[in-house]
Protein backbone atom coordinates (compact mmCIF):
# COMPACT_ATOMS: atom_id res chain seq x y z
CA UNK A 1 0.00 0.00 0.00
CA UNK A 2 1.74 3.28 -0.92
CA UNK A 3 1.12 6.61 1.32
CA UNK A 4 -1.40 9.26 0.22
CA UNK A 5 0.07 11.96 -1.23
CA UNK A 6 -0.08 15.36 1.25
CA UNK A 7 -2.73 17.63 0.06
CA UNK A 8 -0.27 20.85 -1.42
CA UNK A 9 -1.81 24.04 -2.82
CA UNK A 10 1.08 25.43 -5.98
CA UNK A 11 0.77 28.82 -7.15
CA UNK A 12 2.95 29.90 -10.60
CA UNK A 13 4.18 33.22 -10.96
CA UNK A 14 5.83 33.16 -14.16
CA UNK A 15 6.69 36.87 -15.54
CA UNK A 16 10.14 36.90 -15.71
CA UNK A 17 13.17 34.02 -16.78
CA UNK A 18 12.33 32.09 -13.57
CA UNK A 19 9.56 30.61 -12.34
CA UNK A 20 8.80 31.20 -8.81
CA UNK A 21 5.97 28.84 -7.14
CA UNK A 22 4.13 29.62 -3.87
CA UNK A 23 3.71 26.16 -2.26
CA UNK A 24 1.23 25.66 1.05
CA UNK A 25 0.75 22.27 2.53
CA UNK A 26 3.98 21.45 3.08
CA UNK A 27 3.80 18.98 5.92
CA UNK A 28 5.56 21.06 9.35
CA UNK A 29 5.34 24.29 7.57
CA UNK A 30 1.97 26.41 8.32
CA UNK A 31 3.36 29.12 5.94
CA UNK A 32 3.47 29.17 2.02
CA UNK A 33 7.68 28.79 0.88
CA UNK A 34 8.49 30.49 -2.22
CA UNK A 35 10.36 28.18 -4.51
CA UNK A 36 12.39 28.69 -8.05
CA UNK A 37 12.61 26.18 -10.90
CA UNK A 38 16.20 26.96 -12.16
CA UNK A 39 16.71 23.85 -14.62
CA UNK A 40 16.85 20.89 -13.14
CA UNK A 41 17.61 22.48 -9.68
CA UNK A 42 14.66 23.58 -7.40
CA UNK A 43 15.77 26.16 -4.83
CA UNK A 44 13.92 28.08 -1.57
CA UNK A 45 13.61 31.79 -2.57
CA UNK A 46 14.14 32.23 1.10
CA UNK A 47 15.73 30.47 3.91
CA UNK A 48 13.04 28.47 5.47
CA UNK A 49 13.99 26.35 9.01
CA UNK A 50 13.61 22.57 7.97
CA UNK A 51 13.52 22.98 3.73
CA UNK A 52 17.05 22.37 1.99
CA UNK A 53 17.91 25.45 -0.08
CA UNK A 54 18.29 22.72 -3.12
CA UNK A 55 15.85 20.45 -3.02
CA UNK A 56 16.78 16.66 -3.05
CA UNK A 57 15.52 13.90 -5.05
CA UNK A 58 13.82 12.26 -1.82
CA UNK A 59 10.30 10.72 -2.41
CA UNK A 60 8.22 12.88 0.42
CA UNK A 61 7.19 9.19 1.57
CA UNK A 62 7.24 5.50 0.47
CA UNK A 63 5.42 5.76 -3.16
CA UNK A 64 5.54 8.87 -3.55
CA UNK A 65 7.69 11.34 -5.85
CA UNK A 66 9.97 13.95 -4.46
CA UNK A 67 8.51 17.86 -3.65
CA UNK A 68 11.44 19.08 -6.19
CA UNK A 69 9.79 16.53 -9.06
CA UNK A 70 6.29 17.21 -8.40
CA UNK A 71 7.32 21.66 -8.70
CA UNK A 72 9.56 20.62 -11.49
CA UNK A 73 6.18 19.15 -13.20
CA UNK A 74 4.20 22.09 -12.08
CA UNK A 75 6.11 24.71 -14.28
CA UNK A 76 5.74 22.29 -17.16
CA UNK A 77 3.04 23.99 -20.07
CA UNK A 78 -0.33 21.61 -19.81
CA UNK A 79 -1.27 19.39 -22.61
CA UNK A 80 -4.76 20.33 -23.75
Amino acid sequence: MSAAAPPLSVSLFDGGLVPVLLVAGIPGHPEEVEFLVDGPHVRTLRRVRGIPACLPERPMAPGLPSLASLLRGATQPSEV
